[in-house]
């Protein structure tokens, strides 16, 4: 169920993430206060105030070039009804660019209750602890936590995929950005969609830039609807295959404007109605008819854009692959939405990269491997499934509340 804007607006969301060191030690890298709106309120009308007073004090001094207010009052610049102390010029400046970048950065949650941040880690960085804390303008609270582990590589060479686009459509290009923490002369990538490769190529760096990033565009073409990921992998002079890859949602069902024309005129007995559908040549139309209280119901017959997304991502194999939020409203009688996300790679190592992707590789180089896990077999057979980290659960407990791995991996959905 979501939560309305109002209901968003005066709440108060506190995120904290915590990078856990190799030595044992706990660092926060990131943390932030998302106040209620009625906060930022009372101090856009303290900066308000500030502003009156400069411009009040601007006057008084071009009158008297000799004027001093501290003569008058040692006090001249004090707000007693905020108890704060009146911002001079480029003080007030600053404040209100600081406020208005964290109304944008905070826009999306009071929206849609999603809140997006990045972060840089410290090298020494073996896992990470994320928190967040929720509170409403009545008092009810709710708390959530997660847990996130480094990626592993015997050697400490690393490689990385970003992209820079969102919403992405058929039709259009993704961008995506190649790193490397070594000087790196070229990488494979391969593009999958539904289990199989479309295409794949390979990048060599410039040579007087191998040590930073590389930066590429593929088009979008309707076979990568509704998700696709980008694989890349590069064998170091080391001979260690290090890999990372990305799953990308593709809004596949959205490229024409479809419109919906009701005409109850047409029949005068009015015992029937006349549905007009307009569109793009070549446009496929699905309408669908359900009685007011089993759509309301949710009986799983009504069609919406979120109901065909969900079907079309239900027949990927690796549903752990994509982040998505789902939002239902309480009435029933308002479509549901959701919306899908970029999500990275979970595997742990390269070896499990490439596992998740459903790639098999055949190699004499090193592939590295969680130290430990090389060892640990799980019956599947007997219906045990493996941990993220070493260990096996039954997989019939996945998704049942109960923490049965130690990493949690059970759980994760």
């Amino acid at each position: 169920m979501p939560l309305s804007q109002e209901k968003l607006a005066m709440s108060r969301l506190v995120v904290k993430a915590e990078a856990v060191l190799s030595g044992g030690g706990r660092q926060t890298v990131f943390q932030v206060e998302i106040p209620q709106v009625t906060v930022e309120e009372e101090e856009t009308e303290f900066l308000d105030e500030s502003w009156k007073y400069n411009k009040r004090l601007e006057a008084l001094k071009a009158e008297d070039p000799d004027y001093d207010p501290t003569a008058f009052d040692y006090n001249y610049n004090f707000d007693y009804e905020s108890g704060s102390r009146f911002l001079t010029g480029d003080e007030l400046v600053q404040r209100k660019m600081d406020l208005f970048v964290r109304n944008q950065q905070f826009e999306k949650y009071r929206d849609k209750g999603v809140f997006h941040f990045t972060m840089d880690l410290p090298e020494t960085t073996s896992g990470l602890v994320l928190s967040a804390s929720y509170q409403d303008d009545e008092g009810d609270t709710a708390a959530a936590s997660a847990q996130g582990i480094a990626y592993y590589s015997p050697r400490k060479q690393y490689i990385g995929v970003e992209t820079s686009s969102k919403g992405v459509t058929v039709g259009e290009f993704v961008v995506f950005h190649v790193r490397s923490n070594f000087n790196m002369e070229s990488f494979i990538y391969l593009v999958m969609a539904k289990d199989m490769i479309l295409f794949a190529g390979k990048e060599v760096l410039d040579t007087t830039s191998r040590a930073s990033v590389k930066t590429m565009s593929v088009p979008v073409s309707s076979e990568m609807a509704p998700a696709f990921r980008i694989f890349v992998y590069h064998l170091t002079q080391t001979q260690e295959i290090i890999s990372d890859c990305i799953t990308i949602p593709v809004d596949g069902i959205s490229r024409h404007k479809a419109k919906l024309v009701i005409n109850q005129d047409k029949d005068h007995s009015k015992r029937s109605v006349e549905l007009g559908t307009y569109s793009t040549a070549g446009a496929f139309y699905g309408v669908s008819g359900v009685r007011e209280f089993t759509y309301a119901m949710r009986g799983g017959n009504e069609l919406s854009h979120a109901s065909v997304l969900n079907s079309l991502h239900g027949f990927s194999n690796n549903t752990r692959a994509l982040h998505k939020m789902a939002w239902r409203p309480r009435e029933g009688f308002q479509p549901e939405e959701v919306e899908y996300y970029t999500s990275g790679n979970y595997g742990p190592d390269s070896n499990r990269t490439f596992n998740f992707s459903g790639l098999v590789i055949f190699s004499d180089a090193t592939l590295g491997v969680v130290p430990g896990y090389e060892n640990n077999v799980c019956n599947e057979s007997q219906g045990y499934s493996p941990c993220l980290m070493g260990g096996c659960y039954q997989t019939y407990k996945r998704c049942d509340g109960i923490s049965d791995c130690a990493d949690n991996y059970d759980e994760v959905d």
